[in-house]
């Protein structure tokens, strides 16, 4: 029989593809063993491991019996320190399938206590109702009706309740109080986990820079993805970490830039030592425009503008950004003093073909000079 007769009587065709084995979702499990335990060649498993196995701190186990009788296994070292400073860090690991669509899925178990806060839906329920078919009202009545018939009650005998009937009647308070019980809502359902891996809001925690409630870990973003996420390096993984800003929180924090950043201009020039830092953080806009707070010790000021070094002060919030704007002769002196802030900053390649890659450019005076600017001059369109 030839092949091609062979092949056509047979059910090949029929068979589903092979699974193709995923590099992005761990499939393996991590051992590992005591000193007491690696010295007896004891790893837990059927049969006892070889000694050269002893020199890695876990490992993984392809096939726990080969024809030859040996354990078929592979040294997981530096997946296993990944897994150590995540442990460390307090972070639940979440990995990316990449299946025709982006859908996170959690390869720990949820917390009995969630920390997400609830979100509202996309879509309110009167926005709804106006596409809704005839059935689907009634659907609609229903729910209101047996579902949430107590909770409306309640809800009708409260200020807001009794405020909406009055404004806008029963059928505009029903949906009203449908669309607040959205609101409230949670994707999340709570399950139990095993062992204590949740944590309380707003509990302390023992961080290597002492007491605080979170715990900050060193990472740096490598792209900023579409505005909204990026990606972020830490700890051996790269993760997406949302840090988008309102513009409204912006001009919140700006509100007094011009008179806060003189000041610092002016204690900075004080015998031309650095100004103290206290910390530097960033944050990335929706117009992918880096936002740099460092906070900085704010001293008193002598009569002559010098820092008095006696006086202390809260500290100050210094927000540096990363914009490039024109060059402010009036203040170029105060600015250049900015220098001593040690504060090293890069303009990106869209920035160095519109302002050119100078001596001003990416330099911390024409940074401030963006920012403490006349109101009367607005920035130019950064897009």
């Amino acid at each position: 029989m030839s092949f091609e007769r062979l092949f056509r009587k047979s059910r090949i065709a029929a068979l589903p593809e092979t699974l193709q084995r995923s590099n992005v979702h761990p499939v393996q499990q991590l051992l590992a063993a005591t000193p007491e335990a690696k010295a007896q060649c004891d790893w837990g498993l059927k049969r006892t491991m070889p000694l050269k196995a002893n020199k890695y701190k876990a490992i993984s186990v392809r096939r726990l019996e080969e024809p030859e009788r040996f354990v078929d296994y592979r040294g997981r070292d530096g997946t296993y320190l990944n897994a150590q400073r995540l442990a460390v860090a307090g972070i639940p690991f979440k990995s990316i399938d990449h299946s025709g669509y982006y859908a996170h899925h959690d390869t720990t178990p949820n917390p009995l206590i969630q920390t997400r806060k609830p979100a509202p839906s996309g879509l309110s329920v009167a926005e709804s109702v106006r596409q809704m078919s005839p059935q689907q009202k009634k659907k609609l009545l229903y729910k209101l009706n047996h579902e949430e018939a107590h909770n409306y009650k309640k809800w009708l005998e409260s200020p807001d309740g009794a405020k909406a009937v009055s404004e806008v009647g029963r059928v505009g308070a029903a949906l009203r109080f449908l669309d607040t019980v959205i609101a409230h809502q949670s994707r999340i359902r709570e399950s139990a986990s095993a062992g204590l891996s949740y944590t309380l809001p707003g509990a302390v925690r023992n961080t290597p820079n002492g007491i605080a409630p979170q715990n900050l870990i060193p990472a740096r973003i490598s792209s900023s993805g579409n505005g909204n996420v990026a990606s972020v390096l830490t700890n051996g993984f790269v993760s997406a970490m949302p840090v988008s800003i309102h513009k409204s929180k912006i001009d919140e924090i700006l509100s007094n830039d011009k008179t806060a950043l003189l000041a610092v201009a002016n204690k900075a020039t004080a015998e031309g030592k650095p100004f103290p830092i206290e910390s530097v953080a960033s944050k990335l806009t929706q117009t992918r425009e880096v936002l740099f707070y460092v906070t900085v010790k704010h001293l008193g000021l002598k009569d002559d503008g010098r820092p008095d070094l006696s006086i202390g002060s809260p500290n100050l919030a210094l927000p540096l950004s990363s914009w490039y704007g024109p060059y402010n002769d009036e203040f170029s002196e105060q600015y250049r003093k900015l220098r001593y802030l040690g504060i090293g900053m890069h303009p990106s390649p869209e920035q160095s073909r519109k302002f050119g890659s100078g001596h001003h450019a990416g330099t911390v005076q024409n940074i401030v000079s963006a920012l403490i600017r006349n109101r009367s001059n607005p920035a130019p369109n950064q897009s």
